[in-house]
């Protein structure tokens, strides 16, 4: 693709062809004009070049890198300006479509801040001593919502079915350009790495006995000595030393604290955000720095190879910067990059459960997601769990997690050298 749309540093008439060959069925399919979408691209095109004019050097992609980005993302927040469905809790019963209807009924019987809250209590703040009363108090409710959430399952492997895929997974597959060999090798070779990690993660003999119950989430990172850094100064200094290219453009990066771990490309300005929760403590914030690094320095190389993480999927793209994140924690501490590995596990848990979900909502789903975090945790041993309501991702954005979960163990497949051992301050 990238080889296609250059023509001495323009975008080709073949590329903007290929991306109505691309996107027009896509706008079709939600009964949407190819006509405007035709116009859109032409229009976001000259917008593009207009500002790349603008932008001071050194700019970290050539003119027609910036303008097939600046164009498909236009495409994409088009797209979904356009197909977005708004639940009113008050009135969307009366909607005749039966997806929005069911996600209303959800949250109606628990709104989404609620949830965030509730969650927060059972699993985080509250002492663990009170965390059974708060579930109790709610379990009425919580069978309420888990006849909604298997409705949520079988409506969407329906959208699916209606738009070709035999399951929602296979959609998932298809939107985030994850081959199916890859998969596959992922199904196949997943216990293997999970094995690899149990042998790896820290080894901790003091931990309180609920720590794998239904009522926790586990995290490593907390329970373990960590280094003293300056954040994100050291961090960055250390991004800098084994990738020179985050070094040219340091000044194009900012780092704020906000409510969540997320980054941005501002294409008007050629700029990342890249953004860290305020309420996390400095160990989480260090190692959603890092990840986040890691997209940040992906999409600089790709951006130099003439590619953007729009062309190349959701897949690709989390792969590199999973690869680049790893790395960089092993740097920064062993430790670390040890302890780390239990959060990945708890995304191995989440989408192993997702995937089981959509080839079988009518099971006893408390059961399976306990047997699966059994599965993926060492000496865990829960025997029912319905806290996967209170799991924001997996009501809302369901295999949202598959891409990294895949990247993950394509590259925990390798054999990796032992990591030197660290001094760490307490």
């Amino acid at each position: 693709m990238a080889a296609e749309k250059r023509s001495k540093g323009k975008i080709t008439s073949k590329y903007l062809k290929s991306l109505c060959q691309k996107y027009i069925p896509l706008y079709e399919s939600e009964k949407l004009g190819s006509d405007e979408l035709i116009e859109l691209i032409k229009k976001a095109s000259q917008d593009a070049r207009k500002n790349y004019k603008k932008l001071p050097e050194p700019r970290t992609c050539n003119l027609s890198t910036y303008v097939a980005y600046w164009i498909e993302e236009t495409i994409l927040k088009d797209f979904a300006k356009k197909t977005v469905k708004k639940i009113h809790l008050g009135n969307s019963y009366n909607t005749d479509d039966y997806f929005t209807k069911t996600l209303a009924a959800y949250f109606s019987t628990l709104p989404l801040k609620k949830l965030q809250k509730l969650r927060q209590k059972i699993l985080t703040t509250f002492p663990y001593t009170k965390r059974r009363g708060v579930r109790r108090k709610h379990k009425a409710m919580f069978e309420k919502l888990e006849k909604s959430f298997v409705q949520l399952a079988v409506v969407r492997n329906k959208l699916a079915q209606k738009k070709g895929y035999r399951q929602y997974p296979k959609l998932i597959l298809a939107k985030d350009q994850i081959p199916i060999l890859v998969y596959q090798r992922f199904t196949k070779n997943l216990d293997i790495v999970i094995n690899r990690i149990h042998k790896k993660l820290p080894k901790l003999s003091d931990l309180p006995q609920w720590f794998y119950s239904p009522l926790n989430l586990p995290c490593f990172i907390c329970q373990l000595p960590f280094p003293s850094l300056r954040i994100p100064d050291e961090v960055i200094d250390i991004a800098k030393k084994e990738y020179p290219i985050l070094k040219r453009f340091q000044h194009k990066v900012s780092i704020y604290l906000g409510d969540k771990t997320q980054i941005q490309y501002r294409k008007e300005t050629d700029t990342f955000k890249i953004e860290t929760p305020k309420n996390y403590n400095k160990r989480h914030q260090a190692i959603g720095l890092v990840h986040e690094l890691g997209h940040t320095i992906a999409m600089l190389k790709d951006f130099k190879k003439g590619k953007t993480p729009l062309q190349i999927g959701k897949y690709e793209a989390e792969k590199l910067a999973s690869e680049i994140e790893l790395k960089l924690l092993k740097n920064l501490s062993p430790t670390a990059f040890r302890a780390r590995l239990g959060d990945i596990l708890l995304i191995f848990h989440r989408v192993l459960f997702e995937l089981a979900v959509y080839a079988n909502p009518k099971q006893d789903l408390p059961k399976l997601y306990a047997k699966i975090f059994n599965r993926c945790l060492p000496k865990a041993d829960q025997q029912s769990n319905r806290l996967y309501l209170l799991d924001e991702n997996i009501v809302l954005k369901p295999l949202s997690s598959l891409p990294q979960a895949i990247a993950y163990t394509e590259l925990l497949l390798k054999k990796t050298p032992k990591e030197p051992p660290q001094k760490l301050n307490k």
